[in-house]
C-alpha cells in the first residue's frame, strides 16, 4: 500500500496499510494471512484498449495485472480460478460504455457499462 501511497496513486489519508511480508506465490487466502501487495485484480468490460492501458500502466509501476482471461486456467473453473487468486490485494475496476442494452420487449437501446 505504502507503493501505491508514495506513487500518488492512493490518498494515505483515505486508506489503511496493510503490513507484513508479501508473499511469495498465489495462493487462496486464509484467515490471517496477509494479501499480496504486488498483484492488481483488473476488472473490465469489452473496451480492449480501456484495459491494455490500465494493465500496461500497473506494469509500469511495478506491479503484476491479474485479469482472468489472460491466466492459464489449469482445468479450473473461473471460481476456482477467483479462489486461486483470492489473496490479491487491490482491484481496479474499468467502468467503461462498452455494451448496449434495453429493457425486455423494447426497442429503445442506451449505453451501459
Amino acid at each position: 500500500m505504502s507503493v501505491l501511497n508514495s506513487n500518488g496513486i492512493l490518498d494515505a489519508n483515505k486508506t489503511t496499510a496493510i503490513e507484513g511480508d508479501d508473499l511469495p506465490d498465489n495462493k487462496p487466502a486464509v484467515e490471517g494471512e496477509k494479501f499480496n501487495e504486488k498483484q492488481i485484480f483488473i476488472v473490465h468490460g469489452h473496451d480492449e484498449h480501456a484495459k491494455n492501458d490500465i494493465k500496461k500502466y500497473v506494469e509500469s509501476r511495478g506491479f503484476e495485472p491479474i485479469i482472468f482471461h489472460l491466466q492459464a486456467s489449469g482445468g479450473r473453473t473461473i471460481i476456482e480460478k477467483i479462489d486461486h487468486y483470492s489473496n490479491v490485494g487491490f482491484a481496479i475496476v474499468l467502468y467503461t460504455e462498452c455494451d448496449i442494452g434495453a429493457k425486455k420487449n423494447t426497442l429503445s437501446y442506451k449505453w451501459r457499462a
